[in-house]
């Protein structure tokens, strides 16, 4: 029995790299894409290769169109098809925030590229696509708030595209503080005090993300939602808005 697909785009570390890693060690063929860390992604790629898994390892820049629809079919063409579209790819600076090239690369090209492997899977009359969105989309975070204020495009997006591509499922994860090397470029102390409010004591690991990338890969009757994985931070921030209508 040929094994299903995946690909993710930003997958040669962090929450990507988890992401390949669970979905092998379960038996599916996995699409690595990387931009700039190509040992990054030769490690994790050797990592997953196993007997009757198949991976596919790209260096494509997804923050542009055109390396969007070049992953896109270059894995279809490897794989034949693609059962689970993961668009993962991300970068956070809290001393260089660029919202220009942020949006690029967190809502504008994974809107296009949705639309791409979507047109993709229709006809194959089923597949599921995920979008990494983040905790402070939701409700909010004053540390964050530029970016989840950008991210709040893609929520929308999947909340009302997923309408228009079923039997297509399309959902986001929305991850809170994960102990990943994109920590290293927050401010320390807004992190620490971050970490201080979740109501299970400690930021989540990438392993315990990925978890719930595999559950709606494999949740055909869930759609338009978005799974927040962040230790509880999120409910604490809702229950302070509704406190203070000040707070952000």
């Amino acid at each position: 029995m040929k094994s299903k697909v995946v690909v993710i785009t930003g997958s040669s570390r962090g929450i990507g790299a988890a992401i390949a890693e669970l979905f092998s060690q379960n038996g599916w063929s996995v699409g690595i894409n990387y931009a700039h860390d190509e040992t990054a992604a030769r490690a994790i790629y050797q990592k997953i290769v196993r007997p009757g898994v198949t991976s596919l390892l790209s260096r494509v820049d997804v923050s542009t169109y055109k390396g969007i629809e070049e992953l896109i079919e270059r894995n279809i063409e490897f794989f034949g098809k693609i059962d689970t579209m993961v668009f993962n790819a991300g970068a956070y600076s809290y001393t260089h925030f660029n919202p220009l090239h942020y949006r690029d690369l967190h809502v504008l090209s994974p809107i296009h590229g949705i639309r791409i492997i979507a047109s993709r899977m229709k006809p194959w009359g089923e597949g599921s696509i995920i979008v990494t969105t983040n905790c402070s989309s939701i409700q909010g975070n004053s540390t964050y708030n530029d970016a989840g204020n950008i991210r709040k495009e893609i929520n929308d997006f999947v909340h009302s595209y997923s309408l228009d591509i079923a039997p297509v499922t399309l959902n986001a994860v929305a991850p809170g503080i994960i102990k990943t090397d994109m920590l290293n470029h927050c401010d320390p102390s807004e992190l620490n005090l971050d970490i201080m409010r979740i109501p299970l004591g400690r930021a989540g690991t990438a392993s315990e993300a990925a978890l719930a990338y595999f559950f709606l890969a494999n949740a055909s009757y869930v759609t338009g939602q978005i799974i927040v994985v962040d230790g509880g931070l999120n409910g604490v921030v809702k229950s302070q808005n509704r406190t203070d209508p000040h707070s952000s």
